[in-house]
């Protein structure tokens, strides 16, 4: 159980003590607890003596606290006193209704519906990645990089359904998906991926100091806390090593880069569902893009895989990426990509529902090849930079 959720009522000078054993009570029925989620719907005044409990909590336990349902008067104290600074304050969510609304689309995350001529709205699934932390961090991380200047929609409230879901609110961007127009317009691929390319490039090169953005580690950490699957030790081992190495750079990631999360519109490309973003080395991007049909030998040297939607969208794309690069070092550079999403497909194993198509004898090889050149991979003599 990683969120402690506790209702609480008026904190003043004298009831200050009686709250704090209240909540170093809860603190020990749930040690495993990393973050505390304080309900301040009743709570109409909290005393400095108040505050000091909650800092305590904060400093001396290691627990982040996020207040929900916090009225204005108590809002001003917490702002005026420059705690808001140390603990996630929320006034109450802006309660919707998403009936009738259209949907645009779901996934693991989440639904997105159209709200109104304006705005979309993501509702969150009842999944363990989808903390009310990791939510806040999402929309964070959105107005970061819609700061830092890339083509991206603007972020928004966060909300809550009728039927008690929570949601976060984002400008609707009118155009299609770079997914969308390849179905409409497949001789066209070489010209999409040229363009995709471009613009992955120049997310890349936009760095962050350490801390500002979640780490590669921090983001494969979060996904493992849910995992479907037991992780054994020597594999969960393997896997923070690797996002270690990554995690040495600041480069920032999409973290789900694909056709469906780009839109063209009104000539311009534009990211969509960028919240998950973290900070690493490309490298870890690439792999998650490489064609899974090229891990048959077979297929990847036959005449067929030439005329692949896929791999034809991916050579271009690959070659847009590095223009300018020697095909001996570009051919390097794809052995390291195959191997990283030889990795993710191993990770993923655990981590969510997957299907395997050549069950578990695939994972089995897959595995074997990555630990095969693990450490020529490791060897950042091999990298890249941008």
């Amino acid at each position: 159980m990683n969120e402690l959720k506790i209702t609480v009522k008026r904190i003043s000078g004298t009831t200050a003590e009686d709250f704090a054993q209240e909540i170093k009570g809860y603190i020990n029925s749930v040690p495993d607890s990393k973050r505390i989620i304080l309900d301040f719907s009743d709570v109409e005044y909290i005393s400095s003596a108040g505050l000091r409990v909650l800092m305590s909590i904060t400093k001396n336990e290691g627990k982040k606290i996020t207040i929900l349902n916090v009225s204005s008067d108590v809002k001003e104290i917490f702002s005026v006193t420059g705690m808001d600074t140390i603990l996630s304050v929320h006034a109450p969510f802006k309660e919707i209704s998403i009936k009738g609304c259209k949907e645009l689309g779901h996934g693991w995350y989440g639904t997105v519906y159209r709200l109104d001529e304006d705005k979309i709205v993501k509702i969150y699934n009842d999944n363990p990645v989808n903390s009310l932390e990791n939510i806040e961090m999402e929309r964070e991380v959105t107005r970061k990089i819609y700061l830092s200047g890339l083509p991206c929609a603007a972020t928004y409230d966060l909300v809550k359904t009728d039927e008690g879901k929570t949601g976060a609110v984002y400008e609707f961007l009118n155009g299609k998906t770079i997914h969308e127009m390849m179905e409409e317009n497949p001789d066209m691929i070489e010209e999409y991926a040229f363009n995709m390319a471009k613009l992955l490039r120049k997310v890349h090169s936009v760095t962050f100091k350490a801390g500002e953005i979640q780490s590669c580690r921090d983001y494969l950490e979060r996904l493992m806390e849910s995992a479907k699957k037991e992780i054994p030790p020597s594999e969960k081992k393997l896997f923070i090593e690797f996002a270690d190495k990554i995690s040495e750079y600041h480069n920032l990631l999409h973290g789900d880069y694909n056709r469906g999360n780009v839109m063209l519109c009104d000539g311009e490309y534009v990211l969509i569902d960028i919240g998950g973003a973290f900070l690493g080395h490309p490298l870890i991007e690439l792999g998650s893009r490489y064609p899974f049909a090229l891990f048959n030998p077979e297929f990847a040297t036959s005449s067929e895989s030439a005329k692949n939607p896929d791999v034809r969208y991916y050579r271009s794309f690959l070659n847009s990426y590095f223009e300018g690069t020697s095909e001996e070092r570009l051919s390097q550079i794809e052995e390291m990509i195959k191997a990283t999403s030889a990795f993710l497909f191993v990770f993923n194993y655990y981590i969510i529902d997957m299907e395997i198509p050549g069950g578990e004898a695939l994972y089995t090889a897959l595995k074997t090849y990555f630990l095969s050149v693990y450490d020529k991979l490791f060897s950042k003599d091999e990298w890249w930079s941008l």
